[in-house]
């Protein structure tokens, strides 16, 4: 069995004042041995966007270095592309999700972005980024359990059977 780091999981593990740190290393410590952990790409690209973003807003030198530090440790570890295979699983989780929240007579309103959608029974936004579906679609490319710290996963995994997570916080 394989896991899969999302951002969350590894800003968790990476940053000791980070409030899910110890349910983070308890996760990980847990994971049988032998077992293939990676980083997401998309994960990989989130944390040096932060990373530019602090520099670009002036931050001091020592944060600097220390996000900088935090990311060379993410670096370290096996990173997973996306692949042409990564867009089908994508686009079937979108797929899914979209029959799942939208009643058959309201599809042609869809947005594009699935940031901006709503649950059709409640009217709420529905708390999964384009981000989080990439993730996700890569775990389920190669029956990876993502290991993360956001609940909208919970989401993926009632419409899709492929889809497994752990889930470091309550």
């Amino acid at each position: 069995m394989g896991y899969l780091l999302d951002t969350s999981a590894l800003s968790a593990l990476t940053q000791t004042t980070h409030p899910f740190h110890a349910p983070m290393q308890g996760v990980v410590a847990n994971i049988p041995s032998g077992s293939a952990m990676f980083a997401s790409v998309v994960a990989l690209a989130e944390m040096e966007f932060g990373l530019n973003q602090i520099i670009a807003n002036g931050a001091n030198p020592t944060h600097i270095a220390e996000v900088a530090a935090r990311l060379a440790i993410v670096r370290q570890y096996t990173r997973l592309d996306i692949t042409h295979h990564t867009a089908t699983s994508y686009a079937e989780l979108k797929s899914k999700l979209a029959q799942s929240v939208q009643p058959r007579a309201n599809r042609q309103g869809l947005r594009r972005f699935v940031e901006e959608w709503q649950d059709a029974n409640t009217g709420c936004r529905l708390q999964i980024d384009e981000n989080d579906l990439w993730i996700a679609a890569q775990a389920k490319e190669r029956d990876l359990v993502i290991i993360t710290g956001d609940p909208d996963f919970r989401k993926l995994e009632l419409i899709d059977s492929d889809v497994h997570a752990i889930y470091i916080c309550p």
